[in-house]
């Protein structure tokens, strides 16, 4: 004799089912979307390390834009300069072997230049005026050289190489009053700063 269960039971068994694989199939939705983010998070982790660095490496160009606007020009300095002239160069390096770098600043604007040559500034990694060099030509050189703890720097000056050693806080700002260098030229060993076409060096705007 065959059994034939009673609607109500046969009618609330297939309820059951129909939720069981509705449940199965929302966990297998859910691992499958788990597995694609487990698997994708590179590429979004990869273009924003990418952004991080751009931001890094224009940070102290921003720095030193807003060092110039509020701290070393005057309001008329900025209404004189041409704003295709706004533009300047850094190169960082460590002159006193403290660990920090210190930071030349290098105009790319007439506005700062004569017959005689162009301003450089060098700042401490805080942005604190070191010397602001007159009359000077690039490219500049930083020596292997060491007196009272910083860098001998190298400069052309009138055709003749000048030396410019650290004393008193500060590098003497006027190359053409120094006597000549005996060396005559500058060593194997020094480093070049802004020489043109040896190393790309971004120009900021102010």
């Amino acid at each position: 004799m065959i059994y034939f269960p009673k609607f109500k039971t046969v009618k609330s068994t297939l309820i059951l089912v129909f939720f069981s694989l509705m449940m199965i199939s929302c966990q297998n939705g859910k691992t499958q979307n788990s597995e694609r983010k487990e698997k994708e998070p590179s590429k979004t982790t990869e273009k924003t390390k990418i952004k991080g660095l751009k931001a890094e490496n224009d940070e102290l160009g921003e720095r030193i834009k807003a060092y110039l606007e509020s701290d070393f020009l005057n309001d008329a300095d900025l209404r004189a300069i041409d704003k295709e002239d706004k533009q300047f160069q850094i190169h960082e390096i460590d002159l006193n072997r403290d660990g920090e770098n210190e930071i030349f600043v290098n105009f790319k604007t007439p506005y700062f230049c004569g017959t005689g040559g162009c301003q450089l500034l060098l700042l401490t990694s805080d942005l604190k005026l070191v010397t602001k060099f007159t009359v000077t030509r690039t490219p500049f050189y930083v020596s292997h050289k060491m007196k009272n703890g910083w860098s001998v720097l190298e400069v052309y000056s009138e055709g003749n190489l000048k030396e410019l050693v650290y004393n008193n806080n500060s590098y003497p700002s006027n190359p053409s009053l120094l006597e000549n260098s005996q060396d005559g030229k500058p060593s194997d060993k020094s480093k070049i700063l802004f020489q043109n076409n040896a190393e790309k060096y971004k120009n900021y705007r102010f």
